[in-house]
C-alpha cells in the first residue's frame, strides 16, 4: 500500500512539474547554460520582447543591468567592435534575469511539488527500509 501512494504522489508531483516549470527552466540547470544555449540563436526582436516583460515587472536589477549597458552602448558608433561586445554582455545579463525570474515564479507549484516527491519518498521508504532490516536479522543471525 505505501509503495501504492507513494508512486501515486510523485506521479503527482511529475505532473506539476511539466505543467508549471516553464520550459526553459526544464532545459537548462542554470542561467549560465540558458544564455549560453539560447544567446547565440535569438533574434534581436526575442531579446526585445524578454526586456519587455522584465520592464513591466518594475524591477530595480532590470533598471541597473539597462541603465549600465545601454548608457555605454549609446556612447560607441554604430559598427565599433566594443559596441557589438557590450550589446551581447547586455542580451547575457538580460537572459540571466529572465531566468531568475522564471525560476522564481510558481512558488506554490514548487511547494506543493516538494511535499508531493517528500511524502512520496517517504512512502516508498517504508518498505524498503522494512525489507532492509529484515535482511540485516538474517545475515547477522546466520553469522552469529
Amino acid at each position: 500500500l505505501c509503495v501504492y501512494f507513494g508512486l501515486c504522489l510523485i506521479a503527482a508531483g511529475s505532473l506539476l512539474y511539466q505543467l508549471f516549470c516553464p520550459r526553459e527552466i526544464k532545459r537548462y540547470g542554470s542561467p549560465t547554460e540558458y544564455i549560453a544555449g539560447d544567446l547565440p540563436h535569438m533574434s534581436v526582436l526575442e531579446q526585445n520582447q524578454i526586456r519587455a516583460i522584465l520592464s513591466k515587472m518594475n524591477s530595480k536589477d532590470f533598471d541597473l543591468v539597462r541603465n549600465y549597458y545601454e548608457s555605454d552602448i549609446n556612447r560607441l558608433d554604430e559598427g565599433e567592435p566594443k559596441r557589438e561586445v557590450l550589446y551581447r554582455e547586455y542580451g547575457g545579463a538580460i537572459l540571466g534575469l529572465y531566468f531568475h525570474d522564471l525560476d522564481e515564479k510558481h512558488r506554490r507549484a514548487r511547494t506543493g511539488l516538494a511535499v508531493l516527491y517528500g511524502i512520496g519518498f517517504a512512502a516508498l521508504a517504508v518498505p524498503s527500509l522494512k525489507i532492509f532490516l529484515k535482511v540485516t536479522f538474517l545475515l547477522v543471525k546466520g553469522v552469529l
